[in-house]
């Protein structure tokens, strides 16, 4: 006996194969057949002022009579044609907007919908399910949002419709069903994504789910399917679109990016100082939201703000809670914390930056190094890690990899400074001279083994200490710093997960553990580099001969051992955090000519199918040039 899934995958591929009026007629017996307890079938919708729309199929609580069904009855409104083009899609947008927008009269119980699920399903197109997509996007701009269709379906395609998350909460979204129509007291923090799922098997399994939702608000006594059992088999990877969000107004308006969470946030605590919620703005369209994490309601703490409106809140998981859509701005939202301290018995104050970018030889955000390894990271870490606890450990050891960096950074430009002004020195004959021998006032010899031994040292363990950060996203790479038995064992179970990576490190290994069995024998004894030997040339010239560490001259060796270690500890911590961050988000590369000259970040968040996501592949290319 075929499972529920399994006997609406098999009728969807069938009606994928029929045209014209068969497809219409089998899509509502198949329709029909799982929805024994609704009313299906073909009709002209009638509301109470006898305006008609129609026929299409409908999914209703009480029977069709005479080709006809009144409004408040339906609860889901089908155009359906066999073949879907620009014309039938119009067409498809057209009627179901008339349908949404017959008077319906409103639920008295507030759990229960009235609002019709409306509907554009098609056997086949000749358009890719994107280009569907873009084609709604342009119809959308001229339909009022309570007017659009729910959900287009193709068959032999896939479906688009809309998931909803809310606020800064971007894990876990839901189908977006629609709302009840009329004015409402407040606006919604709701993200709309609007999202293709590309699928040519279980595209009806896809429609039927979503009707199901529909059906357990609009007739929630009547017997229904299971939802989850209906789409078994439904891809979950799904293609964002474009977002939307309402503004104050309560329309709903196409955005290219959310706008990030305004840092550092406003502390709440007690008069005992105990830190009772951390409150947090965010940028909404023409206004904001609150976010609030602790125990107290952000509900009571509203009263406070200033533009009172009618609000509410919506709760999120990890103890947070995000207002409706406010017109408050950044200065608002600061007043609004300086109201609750000075009207309450609670302290409010602005948290420090507990992240200290040290002086790196008058850098600035400007340059690749500190934008790139000071700041990308700390914005991602906060996308990645909502528990205070995995912060501060992460905290602890990149604060103390950043502090090897830095160092490192600081060593390397001595030393090539010392080298070659030694060098020039030689070349000029003023520390240099031939008398039965070659004689050299001052060598260099004691400051350039002991700067070559620290950048050894420090190198090899911001690498080692680094490994410790991959893990607070479930990535393990302590397998680089074993013998070759272990490396292979580790190399081995990373290439089941992620060979991408895995490639990666056995590249890296190249330089890394013979830099990293350097720093071994340091331990027991002390670097001595090659001493500097100087030759005579004819005319009384004199030159040295460049020392090699690792098999590389010094001037070589410090600039590739510096880029080959930033470019370590950036791209394994940024594919450490893609992996983890919460979906439909992702990171990608923005290409070295679009980045921002006053800070050249290299990677970015977005929406996955918004934006390409990056992929970690190994090259000897400078940090710089990359």
């Amino acid at each position: 006996m075929l499972a529920l899934h399994e006997i609406i995958r098999d009728a969807g591929q069938n009606l994928a194969t029929l045209s014209g009026d068969d497809f219409i007629e089998g899509l509502t017996k198949a329709l029909a057949d799982l929805l024994t307890a609704f009313h299906v079938g073909r009709a002209t919708i009638r509301d109470a002022k006898g305006t008609r729309v129609g026929p299409v199929i409908v999914v209703a609580t009480s029977p069709i009579r005479d080709g006809e069904i009144e409004t408040d009855a339906v609860a889901v409104a089908a155009f359906a044609g066999a073949q879907l083009d620009d014309t039938s899609l119009r067409a498809g947008y057209e009627c179901i907007a008339k349908v949404k927008d017959l008077e319906k009269a409103p639920s008295e119980d507030p759990s229960r919908s009235t609002v019709t699920l409306g509907l554009i399903v098609a056997a086949t197109s000749a358009r890719s399910l994107d280009s569907i997509a873009q084609m709604m996007r342009r119809l959308n701009s001229e339909t009022l949002a309570d007017l659009r269709p729910d959900m287009v379906a193709v068959l032999n395609r896939g479906t688009v419709n809309y998931l909803v998350t809310f606020g800064p909460d971007q894990t876990m979204p839901g189908d977006w069903l629609p709302p009840a129509r009329g004015k409402r007291d407040f606006v919604s923090p709701a993200l709309l994504h609007m999202v293709t799922t590309a699928t040519s098997t279980f595209s009806l399994n896809s429609l039927v789910g979503f009707i199901i939702g529909q059906l357990a608000f609009f007739g929630p006594s009547l017997e229904r399917p299971g939802m989850r059992a209906a789409i078994i088999g439904v891809p979950a990877n799904r293609t964002v679109v474009i977002l939307y969000q309402f503004d104050l107004r309560g329309r709903l308006m196409e955005i290219e990016k959310v706008e990030p969470v305004a840092l550092p946030p406003y502390l709440i605590e007690s008069p005992g100082k105990e830190l009772l919620a951390k409150m947090f703005y965010q940028r909404w369209q023409d206004g904001g939201i609150v976010i609030l994490e602790g125990r107290l309601p952000l509900e009571g703490l509203l009263l406070f703000a200033p533009n009172a409106a009618p609000t509410m809140t919506v709760k999120l998981k990890n103890e947070r809670q995000v207002s409706s859509v406010l017109a408050m701005s950044l200065d608002d939202f600061k007043a609004f914390a300086e109201q609750i301290a000075r009207r309450s018995n609670l302290t409010v104050r602005q948290q420090r930056q507990e992240f200290t970018i040290a002086h790196l030889a008058d850098e600035g955000t400007s340059t690749p190094f500190v934008a790139r390894l000071w700041m990308t990271p700390l914005h991602m870490r906060d996308l990645v890690l909502p528990q205070k606890a995995d912060v501060d450990a992460f905290d602890t050891v990149y604060q103390s990899v950043l502090n090897d960096l830095v160092t490192l950074r600081r060593i390397g430009r001595e030393t090539l400074d010392l080298w070659n002004a030694h060098i020039r020195r030689i070349a000029s004959g003023e520390i240099i001279r031939y008398e039965n021998g070659i004689h050299v006032d001052q060598t260099i010899d004691e400051p350039l083994s002991h700067n070559l031994e620290t950048i050894i040292r420090n190198a090899a363990s911001a690498a080692k200490q680094f490994q410790d950060l991959p893990r607070l996203f479930g990535i393990d790479i302590g397998f680089m710093f074993k013998d070759d038995n272990g490396f292979e064992a580790g190399i081995r179970a990373l290439e089941s997960t992620d060979p991408m990576l895995a490639d990666y490190l056995r590249e890296t290994r190249k330089w890394l553990q013979p830099l990293t069995l350097t720093r071994n024998s340091l331990e027991h004894t002390p670097y001595v580099a090659p001493r500097i030997q100087y030759v005579r040339k004819p005319g009384n010239r004199f030159e040295a001969s460049e020392p090699h560490v690792l098999g590389l001259p010094v001037t070589v060796f410090i600039p590739v051992i510096l880029s080959r270690l930033n470019r370590f500890i950036e791209e394994v911590l940024i594919r450490s955090m893609q992996t983890a961050i919460p979906n439909p988000m992702t990171i990608a590369e923005i290409p070295v000519g679009a980045r921002d000259p006053i800070k050249p970040e290299r990677f970015s968040s977005g929406l996955a199918g918004q934006v390409q996501p990056w992929q970690i592949i190994y090259s000897d290319d400078a940090f710089d040039d990359v």
